[in-house]
């Protein structure tokens, strides 16, 4: 970027332009994470009714929000090929070059659909594995799930991250740390899950050896859910 700003310009005018056009990706970038995961996140909630939480996995939110832009940046870049390449382009290459590029456009498009309704429902008396084709839907009950592990992973030291791993007596394995799209987890909803493991007397492993350092920056109420969750 700093060779892009200051060695590879022409004039005056150019540094000015290089400038602009990185001045808009740093805004315009981060308004559009921000601005798919909100809706994404709000369309998921708006869809599911008495939840107590929902759960995805970081592989579906990554896709969900890299595919639009993606599509963006295609259709864009045919505009600019096209017209740049009208009368340079035989037709039977624009027709191949079509079908090529509106077939990458549908599978996109499928790919972003399934990871979108790729997530787990956890109601009071069932579980929900969501699927964009019901008949792969699975229902579990909390009486399915094998064991929890619960912990602070501390791999990263400057970014700790908290783990909720249930594992399904079919092998399926979830983190309930994850919530929806890239934000936090939901920490109401997962004390109510977890109130309904010790309930039904499900195996919590619990590893609290990071947990005082996790915490220390957390106000009393979060600190109190979290002591709540890693309680044996």
């Amino acid at each position: 970027m700093f060779n892009y700003l200051f060695f590879q310009v022409k004039s005056i005018g150019d540094f000015f332009k290089r400038l602009g056009i990185i001045l808009l990706t740093i805004i315009i970038v981060p308004i559009y994470f921000i601005g798919v995961s909100v809706l994404i996140e709000t369309y998921i909630k708006s869809i599911n009714k008495d939840y107590l939480l929902i759960s995805t996995r970081v592989l579906d939110n990554i896709i969900c929000i890299l595919v639009p832009a993606i599509i963006i940046v295609m259709i864009l870049a045919k505009i600019i090929v096209r017209i740049k390449l009208k009368y340079n382009f035989r037709k039977d290459n624009i027709k191949i070059f079509s079908i090529i590029y509106y077939c990458l456009i549908l599978l996109l498009v499928l790919v972003f659909i399934n990871s979108l309704n790729n997530y787990t429902v956890f109601y009071k008396d069932k579980i929900v594995n969501n699927n964009v084709i019901k008949y792969f839907e699975s229902e579990y009950y909390y009486s399915d799930i094998e064991l929890a592990n619960i912990g602070i992973n501390w791999r990263n030291r400057k970014h700790p991250s908290f783990y909720y791993k249930v594992k399904f007596n079919d092998e399926n394995k979830l983190n309930l740390a994850n919530g929806i799209m890239l934000g936090s987890h939901d920490i109401d909803g997962l004390i109510k899950v977890n109130d309904i493991l010790i309930e039904n007397k499900i195996i919590r492993n619990i590893d609290s050896v990071y947990f005082d350092i996790y915490t220390i920056d957390y106000n009393d109420d979060i600190k109190s859910s979290m002591e709540r969750i890693f309680s044996e």
